[in-house]
């Protein structure tokens, strides 16, 4: 704990709106995990589009590929939809935060 496998840091900036966390965390534990380590890839990289595997959240999150693919598809739809995902096969998706949960709103 405390870092991922590039030996990045493993914290989240701030400031975070708590609604958010709130509105995330009852679509379940693992979605908001999803979701918190989106945020701390997109704040690293500086860019809401994010080159990334679902194999590498998954690791990331300590949870299995297919649990990081439904906790995607689940962030990608409805009203609170905060990510948008392209997938193709054999190749690292693309997944752009929509919301990344800052107090001033929609990410930049």
């Amino acid at each position: 704990m405390g870092s991922d496998n590039n030996g990045e840091s493993g914290f989240l900036k701030g400031p975070i709106c708590m609604e958010w966390i709130r509105c995330l965390g009852r679509r379940g534990g693992k979605v908001l995990l999803v979701a918190l380590e989106l945020r701390r890839e997109a704040d690293m990289r500086r860019s809401c589009r994010l080159e990334l595997s679902a194999s590498r959240i998954a690791r990331n999150c300590g949870i299995a590929r297919s649990t990081a693919l439904q906790c995607l598809k689940t962030l990608a739809q409805g009203d609170g939809k905060i990510v948008e995902t392209d997938f193709k096969p054999g190749r690292r998706g693309v997944i752009t935060l929509l919301d990344r949960g800052d107090p001033k709103g929609k990410a930049e």
